[in-house]
């Protein structure tokens, strides 16, 4: 590549960014980043498509400029005035689950495009909704930058989806970056009508969060079929069933509940910790939770309630053998974490209450940086079904979980969406199926970047998303190896 300008000694080679990386005795070079003008071309307010040329750039006024706007500068560039960049698409999901937060953009690759408008785009959130991602601007100017006033690159949300990924904010100088306005890079929450999607990736690297468990289904009473499991980062299971009048067990995160063995209710599925890891390395143990035990033939055959952590409840007996039947058991109520409620019975002429669903409690992290989105809420285990139709309840089903909140609002990333509620079981005749598992919450949106570049660097705003400085005879070097 050919140099330009008196050259005292050789140039170098580096694996710099793979670009020519000039030794520091070169006199005077051209320097891609600084654009096509010269220190004696006029100045030019911003244009929302971004400027080039130009000896001076300043705001006039507050404007909303385009996604991958280039502002290049011979000399100086003042922004005095609000500016708020277009959201962009995104990448789109491909083959990536609409369950898991989408990947965000590492620091390598965009540092490799730094002065260029090939800066690659994250994931978008689980719908693959377009228009959520922070967009991209560059300020680049050979002189002072002076940041002086807001500039908002952030994610936005959509209704039942994930939060949008914070975006980029580049800000170089050969001389200084001043100014104290403040930058927003952050990451959107996850909607909160919980439909089980991944928040889209962000600029910062970090992926978005993750959709929330669902809820698991309750168990059918008195001939109804045990309620399907909610959709989640790892889905709920079925309540079992009841085939004629003894009830079925609610169903838990691990495992099905199991149906009737007339005149015995089923039990609840119990969660042994083959699909929920405990983390011990950072003191998380979570214990694991027994099913609830299924009501007997003998009165009165009450389902028992799940374990705590998660078990489902046991489905209700239908009343005892060789003499009247007494009233058919009640279902167990499900343990916590999403499980379902166990199913009533019927016996004796007549049935009982539906266990109800436990909340949703777990959640699972995408990632441990700060900068990540936070995982959608778990959903509700659905109710169990009743044991006839007048004077009984069925189970109600149990509450969603909210979506998990951010750490500390400065980090720019975007909390959880809350999880659904678990439906309740049935009462209808003459099947009483158990209710539903709700659908885990939306993941958030992951944080943006601002990265500033410079010998010296004084900015004094607050930046909300992650912020990378390069500053000092790092900086130096780093501008040079994007001279031709």
């Amino acid at each position: 590549m050919p140099l330009i300008g008196p050259v005292s000694s050789s140039a170098t080679e580096t694996g710099s960014f793979g670009r020519i990386l000039a030794r520091t005795d070169i006199d005077t070079l051209e320097n891609s980043l600084w654009g096509s003008g010269s220190a004696t071309t006029v100045s030019q307010s911003m244009d929302v498509s971004g400027s080039d040329g130009f000896a001076f750039i300043s705001s006039s006024a507050a404007t909303t400029v385009k996604h991958n706007a280039i502002y290049r500068s011979q000399g100086g560039i003042n922004i005095g005035h609000a500016i708020t960049v277009r959201r962009q698409n995104g990448q789109a999901r491909g083959s990536v689950s609409a369950l898991v937060g989408g990947p965000g953009v590492e620091l390598g690759a965009i540092l490799a495009t730094l002065g260029s408008p090939g800066i690659p785009s994250p994931i978008r959130p689980g719908s693959d909704t377009g228009t959520l991602h922070g967009g991209v601007v560059q300020f680049i100017g050979k002189g002072t930058v002076n940041v002086g006033a807001d500039i908002t690159a952030a994610g936005t949300g959509s209704a039942s989806e994930g939060g949008g990924g914070g975006g980029l904010v580049v800000v170089i100088s050969d001389t200084l970056i001043s100014g104290a306005g403040n930058i927003g890079v952050s990451g959107s929450v996850g909607h909160s009508t919980g439909a089980a999607k991944g928040g889209g990736g962000g600029y910062s690297g970090e992926p978005g969060g993750h959709a929330g468990l669902g809820g698991s289904g309750g168990g059918g009473g008195r001939g109804g079929s045990g309620g399907s499991g909610g959709t989640g980062y790892i889905s709920g299971n079925a309540g079992g069933g009841s085939a004629t009048y003894a009830g079925g067990g609610g169903g838990s995160i691990e495992n099905v509940g199991s149906d009737h063995s007339d005149p015995n209710g089923g039990a609840g599925g119990g969660r042994t910790g083959d699909v929920l890891v405990t983390l011990e390395g950072r003191s998380i143990v979570l214990g694991t939770a027994g099913s609830g035990g299924n009501g007997t033939g003998a009165a009165p055959g009450n389902g028992a309630a799940g374990g705590a952590y998660g078990g489902g409840g046991g489905g209700g007996g239908k009343g005892s053998v060789g003499q009247p039947y007494g009233q058919g058991g009640v279902g167990g109520t499900g343990g916590a974490a999403g499980s379902g409620g166990g199913g009533s019975a019927f016996g004796g002429g007549s049935g009982n209450n539906g266990g109800d669903g436990g909340a949703g409690s777990l959640y699972v992290h995408s990632s441990f940086s700060p900068y990540a989105g936070m995982p959608g809420g778990q959903g509700g285990g659905g109710g169990g079904g009743a044991g006839q139709v007048a004077g009984v309840t069925r189970g109600d089903g149990g509450a969603g979980a909210s979506g998990v909140a951010v750490l500390t609002a400065d980090q720019g990333n975007g909390a959880g969406g809350n999880g659904a509620a678990g439906t309740g079981g049935g009462t209808g005749s003459p099947a009483y199926p158990g209710g539903a598992g709700g659908s885990g919450g939306n993941g958030g949106g992951a944080a943006g970047l601002c990265i500033m570049i410079a010998p010296s660097i004084t900015y004094s705003g607050t930046v909300t998303g992650r912020h990378v400085k390069i500053e000092g005879a790092e900086a130096l070097n780093f501008i040079k190896g994007f001279s031709i």
